[in-house]
């Protein structure tokens, strides 16, 4: 029945609170183990608090009930009775069942009860109910927001402080005894810094070719630029003779297209007036204004004479149908 300190590898528990022991059954022909589990009447095991032997192994004494957190009696000596499960010099502690799980390496509750003290019973024991046999121990848990914050300071991390950093790089490195360490580690740096150059000086570079680039595209801008002062102010006029001559070739074909519009309600108008005289006779005066019109138009050459032209030819029209 051996006993150990820590928790087992369990975060947040703390250390042992009773002796870890193992109970087994073995069977009386073979002596083999029997596997307990699952039981459906829990087996109780009592188990014995490790408490101080006398006050000179006490860190705490008390002197009221109060001291005892509520949780034991103050005994004329100093020493708290404790009420199962909590323990300790002034019952802060709380023990609490726990049996050791080889499958996960770690102590665990599952199947396990932790029992209150009954009247008349030792309050000096852990009561535990458990449905299967293994390994077993009582195991020092936080009771209250005060312990918690206590077992969380007392836990210390390992870091890496400047007084390390100091002695590290001030002790020369074993370089003989590992020398084909040593040199991978310092090829690898090596090979780490010349990347870094090359890369710098790669972006350099790029930046020196992008400058460059868009000097010469300035450049070329403004010689365009003036190129095209130079060329007005020596009086260059190709580019003015050249527009004049499409100004005159869009108005030339504006006048075309009106005319063959005009031509084109003229003949309209010559083959309505044929099927009117055909029809019937009409007027000579209608027919003289008509006919006039017609030819007004046909000789016309400039804006306002085609726009008289019209204009007697819907006079003439409408007298002609008035005729009809």
């Amino acid at each position: 029945n051996a006993t150990a300190d820590g928790s087992g590898g369990n975060a947040g528990l703390g250390g042992l609170a009773t002796g870890v022991f193992s109970v087994t059954l073995r069977a009386a022909a073979t002596g083999a183990d029997v596997a307990i589990a699952g039981l459906a009447e829990p087996i109780v095991l009592t188990i014995p608090l490790q408490l101080a032997a006398d006050a000179s192994e006490r860190a705490f004494n008390c002197s009221r009930a109060s001291d005892c957190l509520g949780r034991g009696a103050c005994l004329p000596d100093g020493a708290c009775a404790c009420v199962s499960p909590f323990y300790g010099d002034s019952c802060e502690l709380t023990a609490v069942c726990h049996f050791w799980d080889e499958a996960d390496e770690r102590w665990d509750t599952d199947g396990c009860r932790t029992l209150p003290t009954p009247d008349g019973g030792d309050e000096r024991t852990l009561l535990c109910a458990c449905d299967h046999l293994t390994d077993f121990a009582g195991i020092s848990v936080p009771s209250s927001p005060d312990e918690a914050r206590e077992v969380v300071q007392s836990v210390t991390i390992n870091t890496f402080s400047s007084d390390d950093l100091v002695d590290v790089l001030t002790t020369p490195p074993p370089i003989a005894a590992n020398p084909s360490v040593y040199a991978l580690v310092f090829s690898l740096a090596g090979a780490c810094a010349l990347c870094l150059v090359l890369a710098a000086a790669k972006d350099a570079y790029d930046d020196r070719r992008e400058l460059r680039r868009a000097a010469e595209m300035r450049a070329r801008a403004l010689e365009r630029k003036q190129a095209r002062a130079a060329a007005i102010a020596a009086g260059d006029t190709t580019s003015l003779r050249t527009t004049q001559e499409d100004l005159r070739s869009r108005a030339q074909k504006r006048t075309d297209d009106a005319a063959a519009y005009v031509d084109k309600q003229l003949d309209a108008l010559e083959a309505r007036a044929a099927r009117l005289l055909q029809r019937r006779p009409i007027q000579v005066r209608a027919r003289h204004e008509t006919r006039e019109a017609i030819a007004m138009a046909k000789g016309a050459r400039s804006e306002a004479e085609r726009e008289a032209a019209r204009a007697r030819v819907t006079a003439a029209s409408e007298r002609l149908g008035k005729g009809a």
